[in-house]
């Protein structure tokens, strides 16, 4: 729907949410290129652009956010950073932050917001990431992963093999065969989810410190269960 469409109906345009790699949609990694037009036609627009990093901030994709070279005005994250806790933040340029006002009482509240044990954790997790350099064993280890399963998975049983650190994406020719195959692995105690707009697609997203050993382990049997 067209901007002039909107406002004959009553709407204006406020934001844009994106991500910078597409998780549930397959793992589907987006030009930094595209993102900055798509940040302009935002801007254009008197809108927002927003970057939700709930899935690739903090490690996931080799580094500890995608936003540095886009400059978003918001950007989201969550997952990582909690370390297993319930916990999300927002953060965003001065103007835009500080349209929002915050007193006696922040009026964006919610039940989960700024609750003491998950704020203690995750800024114990930060610091587990710093000085364990979590995000760059993400791209080293990211690599390793994809090369070892390019060089052991049948060419002709998948389409294509993509991501970005530890966020890794199998393509493969038929209609819900990542939902097959998520079921076959889940039976050998390995979880990659089911993903893509088809269903044809397994992400591979393990712990960031996850030993070497058990990451070969899991990738042999991801294998395995693929090539037979």
């Amino acid at each position: 729907m067209d901007q002039k469409t909107l406002k004959h109906r009553g709407y204006e345009f406020a934001a844009c949410i994106i991500e910078p790699i597409q998780g549930r949609a397959g793992v589907v990694k987006l030009s930094p290129e595209w993102l900055i037009q798509l940040k302009d036609r935002v801007h254009s627009h008197n809108g927002l652009f927003i970057l939700d990093e709930i899935f690739t901030g903090f490690g996931r994709i080799g580094s500890l956010t995608s936003s540095y070279q886009l400059n978003p005005d918001i950007t989201v994250f969550g997952k990582a950073l909690g370390g297993g806790m319930p916990i999300s933040i927002c953060t965003g340029t001065d103007d835009v932050m500080s349209s929002w006002p915050c007193e006696e009482e922040a009026i964006h509240t919610g039940t989960f917001f700024g609750h003491p044990l998950s704020c203690e954790v995750a800024l114990n997790t930060i610091k587990e990431i710093k000085i364990s350099a979590l995000d760059k064993r993400s791209a080293q280890l990211g690599d390793q992963a994809k090369s070892y399963l390019k060089e052991h998975l049948n060419p002709k049983k998948y389409r294509q093999l993509r991501g970005t650190g530890l966020f890794i994406g199998i393509q493969f020719h038929e209609h819900l065969a990542g939902a097959k195959y998520m079921h076959d692995l889940r039976g050998r105690g390995v979880i990659a989810l089911a993903s893509g707009n088809d269903g044809d697609v397994i992400s591979i997203t393990p712990a960031l410190n996850i030993p070497e050993p058990k990451l070969y382990k899991a990738l042999n049997l991801i294998i395995d269960t693929i090539n037979s």
